[in-house]
């Protein structure tokens, strides 16, 4: 029966072509989204790209399942063939929407409002004054605590965003910002005893302003820590340290690109030697120089314009 060996023939084909065509997307729109801009006034709400790579992993083994058995001869019948295809075919389908909620679905955020790209809906856009409720909801799953905020407008529009999701805790705060507090529902239970982790837009400000002072010229690090030249390095491993520790900042405030480049700055810092802890080292030291620069592009890259950093970053996170 000629019938048999021809689907066979052109459904391999296209799981192949498909597959090429698909990981090639994948890889292309996943290294795109580091390079999208963000600042305090504007950022993207996306999914981790985790989630990607497990559809990307997940449609290459079912990719090579599909092929494997269908040039192995181990399917006669075409009632077995369908059912074989269509099972195979919806998992592999399924890897593919992964991958495009990733690569498509953003909440983009600014002063005036909030634009959703779905996957397969046309975008939409509502302000914050169009917002009649906010809610945040917790709850305890089988991988760990689960948070999101489900959003409703007058137009009878849903949003939910979860903590899963990239730039997280920046949307949380957006939202406690910019929607009348009559409309917000469960944003007053913090449960943390530590002044910095109830206040987040604290705490990434505390950040921000750590970087700022490893960007800041020799003179301004000196008058900042008189008498105490390791509080310039140790200051920016505190903060870091409580926002690594929270399981409510580790997909928040900073993309995994920012939060890597961050990392690697304090990294730098901290295995600095001690030739290096001298006003003399910081004044004309090479390596000094690096750790400005690279605390200059940070900033540059979150979209925040440098100032003499604030003082009161430097007290220790526990008082």
């Amino acid at each position: 029966m000629i019938v048999l060996p021809v689907i066979k023939f052109f459904i391999s084909t296209a799981v192949i072509a498909i597959t090429m065509w698909f990981v090639f997307f994948a890889i292309r729109k996943l290294n795109s989204m580091d390079e999208e801009k963000m600042s305090d006034e504007c950022f993207v709400v996306t999914h981790s790209k985790g989630m990607a790579i497990i559809g990307i992993v997940v449609d290459i083994i079912l990719a090579m399942a599909i092929i494997g058995v269908t040039f192995s001869q181990q399917i006669s019948g075409i009632v077995i063939a369908i059912i074989f295809y269509g099972v195979f075919g919806l998992c592999f389908w399924g890897g593919v929407y992964f991958v495009l909620m990733t690569a498509k679905y953003k909440v983009i955020v600014n002063d005036k409002g909030i634009r959703v790209v779905p996957v397969f809906e046309k975008p939409y856009t509502f302000m914050f004054s169009d917002i009649v409720s906010a809610e945040r909801k917790e709850s305890i799953t089988h991988y760990g605590e689960l948070e999101k905020i489900v959003i409703k407008t007058y137009e009878g529009r849903k949003l939910k965003v979860e903590n899963i999701q990239v730039s997280y805790e920046r949307f949380l705060e957006t939202i406690k910002s910019n929607v009348s507090e009559e409309n917000l529902i469960g944003f007053d239970n913090e449960h943390d005893d530590c002044p910095i982790k109830k206040n987040h837009s604290l705490l990434i400000n505390c950040i921000k302003e750590s970087i700022k002072l490893l960007a800041s010229p020799p003179e301004v690090q000196l008058s900042l820590c008189p008498g105490k030249i390791g509080e310039i390095a140790t200051t920016l491993g505190g903060w870091l340290l409580i926002y690594e520790n929270d399981p409510k900042y580790r997909h928040g405030y900073f993309s995994r690109s920012e939060y890597r480049l961050i990392s690697d700055l304090n990294k730098l810092v901290s295995e600095l030697g001690e030739e290096q802890w001298t006003e003399d080292a910081i004044k004309t030291s090479r390596k000094w120089e690096e750790v400005r620069m690279r605390a200059g592009g940070i900033l540059n890259m979150i979209g925040i314009e440098y100032s003499v950093p604030d003082k009161a970053v430097l007290q220790d996170p526990r008082e």
